[in-house]
């Protein structure tokens, strides 16, 4: 099934045209047009039950596709958080004030909607506050090898 593309649609009645140039939909607009098609079916025709069958697996796989990109958002946000971990960074703490902090990260906190914190000097802090990242100078240790 071939989707094209609507660069410009017309009201009934109506004597302007409207032109998108963001290709993206939004849920809820993609729910729209899913339901309006599944109220338009005539039960008459045939062919409307395959495209019923059609629009719910649309519906599916939207879902699906949703999820997969949530989670993919929360592991993005959980490796980023360990990548700091012990490293020196400036975040600012209120949106309200130009100030900032500067410290060595010394924990990662996950919560379940996916979000990371950072421990600065026993204060957690979210990740999106971050400003600048830097190394920290570590001592190197010796060690010995087994053999």
């Amino acid at each position: 099934m071939s989707i094209s593309t609507v660069s410009s649609a017309t009201a009934s009645g109506s004597t302007t045209a409207s032109t998108s140039s963001n290709a993206s939909m939004s849920t809820a607009d993609f729910y729209k047009i899913i339901v309006a098609q599944l109220q338009n079916q005539s039960p008459d025709d045939t062919t409307d039950s395959n495209a019923m069958v059609q629009n719910m697996m649309a519906i599916s796989n939207y879902q699906a596709i949703n999820g997969m990109s949530t989670d993919t958002t929360k592991l993005s946000n959980y490796s980023t958080a360990n990548s700091l971990l012990g490293k020196t960074v400036t975040v600012t703490p209120s949106t309200l004030s130009s100030d900032t902090v500067t410290g060595t990260v010394d924990n990662v906190t996950y919560s379940s909607d996916g979000t990371a914190s950072i421990t600065i000097n026993n204060n957690s802090y979210d990740l999106s506050t971050v400003l600048s990242v830097a190394n920290t100078a570590s001592s190197t240790s010796t060690g010995t090898t087994a053999q």
